[in-house]
């Protein structure tokens, strides 16, 4: 997940490193907003691209929460069918594909 952050962290770090905008800060700089190119400054793109991070950096804990809480309930849900059925199924993730019947239309 560490890959869709670092993208606006790459771009900053290029607008950072331009030769180009250190000799003059005050140039307008093409941005993609949805399907327009749009022009800002220097100090306006690098907001923009702090709003990226943040927001894209909200996102990961919000899907990692997520993932955490989907991890508990399928740990109970587990317990409960073990319970149940004891070692007559399988519910542990080993990588195997079950097959199954193919469905038909009825």
């Amino acid at each position: 997940m560490s890959d869709a952050a670092d993208s606006p962290g790459d771009a900053e770090n290029d607008l950072l490193l331009s030769d180009v905008l250190m000799e003059n800060p005050d140039m307008q700089i093409p941005v993609l907003v949805g399907e327009s190119f749009v022009s800002f400054t220097n100090d306006e793109v690098q907001e923009h691209i702090q709003g990226l991070k943040d927001r894209t950096k909200k996102e990961i804990e919000g899907l990692e929460s997520r993932v955490k809480t989907i991890k508990s309930e399928m740990d109970v849900l587990k317990t409960a069918l073990y319970e149940q059925f004891g070692n007559n199924i399988n519910l542990e993730n080993d990588g195997s594909v079950v097959e199954r019947a193919p469905s038909f239309p009825a």
